[in-house]
């Protein structure tokens, strides 16, 4: 199997959030909660939220995200570019990006015990990013516009101005901040840990516009 990570995430992430959807006591305790976490100590809730969903779109949507993106990442990218070392760094963006994704929440409402969030989104977003720094003129489609396809590089632009704008609207109940940073996490573990990526990321983009 090429994608141990990938399917690992799929398959616990699919059965916690079908226990969730049928069990309130599974999804309440999977809840992510920055109260419960300083005033009771139930610090796994930076992680087990991720691994639960709102409903079963919700729960498609990331985790048809993730194969699209994971299964690259893990099975092409990361190796060709860190080899050995590219299985610890992929599951590292992903729980660091689940957790990462947490800290505007976090700081917004530490002192909340009625603040609750769920969802891999975070996570997910940590893992695209990746995939766009280390393929940024990769062909990325847009899901409510079939048959129109941008660059990565673009279209990571464009997601980033569109969460900042949602955030900042703060509409609904997506938690456009964390989508924003586990994206910011993504970029910067793999920035982080081999600067090259950001060199081999400027030049492709040089090389698109000197072409276009």
């Amino acid at each position: 199997m090429q994608t141990p990570i990938t399917m690992a995430v799929l398959v616990l992430t699919i059965i916690y959030s079908i226990r969730g959807f049928n069990n309130s006591s599974v999804l309440d305790q999977m809840l992510f909660s920055p109260y419960q976490c300083t005033q009771e100590g139930k610090w796994y809730k930076l992680f087990s939220h991720g691994f639960v969903h709102a409903d079963y779109m919700h729960l498609f949507m990331n985790m048809y995200v993730l194969c699209l993106f994971g299964m690259q990442l893990e099975s092409v990218f990361m190796p060709a570019f860190f080899g050995a070392k590219s299985s610890v760094l992929y599951g590292f963006l992903y729980l660091g990006g689940m957790v990462f994704a947490t800290l505007p929440s976090f700081k917004k409402h530490y002192d909340n015990p009625y603040y609750r969030s769920l969802g891999a989104s975070g996570a997910v977003s940590a893992i695209v990013f990746a995939w766009i720094l280390l393929n940024p003129l990769g062909q990325m489609g847009l899901i409510f516009l079939p048959g129109i396809y941008l660059p990565g590089f673009v279209f990571g632009a464009l997601y980033l101005w569109y969460e900042s704008y949602m955030d900042k609207k703060q509409q609904g109940r997506i938690a456009h901040d964390a989508h924003i940073w586990g994206a910011v996490f993504g970029v910067l573990v793999m920035v982080v840990f081999d600067y090259n990526v950001l060199i081999y990321f400027v030049s492709n983009i040089k090389e698109y516009i000197i072409n276009f």
